[in-house]
């Protein structure tokens, strides 16, 4: 993305919003604005993280989550560093903000892409950062769940890719939905490593559901036939290799033919293990891509790249497995 700064003779405190000059905000007033909307988003967000863990002292909680990020970017094993705590008096507020940065960032960036992809200027990308948090805020209140139109198309076209050989009676789609904002921000305030670089594979997901075991095979094979390294024993991720080596790995990979889309792996969904144990074919894959050039975000000491995911599963068996547990993309 670029950003162009145009310098005038005439100084002011206003930024804009927007392309048009009646969408200029004193800079003061904006910046409040950001802060009480951040500051409520948070708080709102740690909320329903205490409610889901059963655990009333959020400061607790804030405190646990920032030593935890401390201690894992400055000490290192067999070193004999320690950290004087004491100098971090503003411990929580520093991690607080760095994570909820890029909560935001990351959730967000999804939502311009239209904007970009069909350079509407009735609707002019601007830098977006300033309109994260409210925006946050009100998807949060409207419990949105869709993403743009340009990242659902990138799924119908992976979609038609698999589908090449079966017709519209063998499967059914649900999705594609964004990652709720509640559990990206448990995944990367609260999970421990989330400090490293690493890949957020499911940002966006959908789910195909297959009507017999059979097409459900082919679909696998046509995956692994065109594309043979799909399982990841050659994959490797930007948290053991660097982001450099990562990225040139990635832009090695072939792309689905038509698409911008890179699969990078394919294996049986956790809920198979059983499965598996027991010599059967697993009859469920989280197959996860990138969607042209790997999404990067960094805040602070904290770097995320971001991917998306296609579930593929035997419709009985999913169905089956979803009894007790409603997936996102149901919602």
């Amino acid at each position: 993305h670029h950003l162009l700064l145009e310098v005038v003779n005439e100084h002011n405190d206003k930024i804009y919003t927007n392309i048009s000059v009646w969408d200029a905000k004193e800079f003061g007033k904006l910046f409040l604005e950001q802060l009480q909307s951040r500051n409520l988003l948070f708080g709102e967000l740690l909320t329903e993280f205490s409610k889901l863990i059963d655990f009333s002292d959020k400061k607790i909680i804030q405190r646990a989550a920032a030593v935890q990020a401390l201690c894992s970017v400055h000490l290192k094993a067999g070193d004999g560093n320690h950290i004087d705590f004491i100098g971090f008096s503003s411990t929580a507020l520093w991690y607080q903000q760095e994570i909820l940065s890029l909560v935001m960032r990351v959730y967000c960036e999804d939502q311009l892409m239209d904007n970009l992809d069909r350079g509407d200027y009735s609707k002019f990308y601007v830098p977006s950062a300033l309109q994260d948090a409210p925006k946050c805020k009100q998807d949060m209140e409207e419990k949105k769940t869709a993403p743009s139109a340009c990242r659902k198309h990138s799924f119908e076209k992976l979609i038609a890719f698999l589908v090449n050989e079966l017709t519209e009676d063998d499967y059914q789609v649900q999705g594609p939905v964004l990652k709720p904002l509640q559990s990206l921000f448990n995944k990367m305030f609260i999970r421990r490593g989330q400090t490293a670089v690493s890949v957020i594979g499911d940002m966006t997901r959908a789910t195909l559901l297959v009507k017999n075991e059979e097409d459900l095979r082919v679909i696998v094979k046509r995956v692994e036939e065109a594309f043979p390294s799909i399982h990841g024993k050659e994959f490797q991720g930007p948290s053991k290799v660097g982001v450099g080596k990562f990225l040139e790995e990635v832009a090695k990979m072939d792309k689905v033919p038509g698409t911008d889309i890179i699969l990078y792996r394919l294996k049986p969904n956790s809920s198979q293990k059983e499965r598996m144990c027991n010599k059967k074919d697993p009859l469920y894959f989280n197959l996860n891509f990138f969607d042209g050039i790997p999404e990067y975000h960094r805040v602070g000491t904290t770097e995320m790249f971001v991917a998306f995911e296609l579930q593929i599963g035997y419709e009985a068996e999913v169905n089956g497995l979803r009894v007790d547990h409603l997936a996102y993309e149901e919602g």
